[in-house]
């Protein structure tokens, strides 16, 4: 599998590579490295999005929290939520696994929903709700469905099947396509992680 940073970054050397197996490939490498470039040329629009959305998301949690109406506020965090979508390509939804609160917290993190450290802001802007920008366990994850360990994979694959096929019920995302899975065992020395989609 060819790495589009390196491809980019080493032209001349990755058509050595496919000479001296024989092959051309020079359009392809040329639109590889295009591609790439295109998309390290969108980054910094989308983390300029990423912060607009968590300052909006605390500015919804604010709002809640003085009882007053923030539905126009949440409104203009979708929007950025679905521009941000659009430029990424994101994920529609993630089952993770949440044995413990702090698990999804990191998870948050991790999944680069908000930067490290402030998750807590995905969670009190509503952004990982049903109708958020990323909802993460819309099934209820392990806290609200049962954790029966070594089984759990598979419960997490099958909401994720459920979600893209339409068929997950009064927890359905609307409109997903693409759901991904976090899966973590053993204090972290096995982790697996899937994407399904339609």
């Amino acid at each position: 599998m060819l790495d589009p940073a390196f491809v980019r970054d080493n032209p001349d050397a990755v058509r050595e590579r496919l000479a001296a197996r024989g092959k051309r490939m020079d359009a392809e490498l040329e639109a590889l490295a295009a591609l790439e470039s295109e998309r390290r040329a969108l980054i910094p629009k989308v983390e300029e999005l990423k912060r607009q959305q968590n300052a909006s998301g605390e500015e919804v949690a604010r709002a809640k929290k003085a009882g007053q109406d923030a539905s126009h506020l949440f409104a203009a965090n979708k929007a950025r939520g679905a521009e941000i979508k659009t430029l990424e390509a994101e994920l529609d939804g993630i089952e993770t696994h949440d044995c413990f609160t702090t698990t999804e917290y990191m998870a948050i993190d991790h999944f680069g929903i908000t930067p490290p450290g402030e998750s807590w802001r995905a969670i009190e802007g509503g952004d990982i709700e049903v109708g958020g920008r990323i909802p993460v366990n819309p099934s209820g994850g392990l806290i609200g469905t049962g954790h029966p360990v070594g089984a759990t994979g598979v419960r997490m694959a099958l909401d994720c099947y459920k979600q893209v096929t339409g068929t997950a019920g009064e927890y359905q995302v609307p409109d997903a396509r693409t759901f991904a899975t976090l899966n973590i065992g053993g204090s972290g020395t096995t982790i697996v992680s899937l994407v399904i989609g339609r």
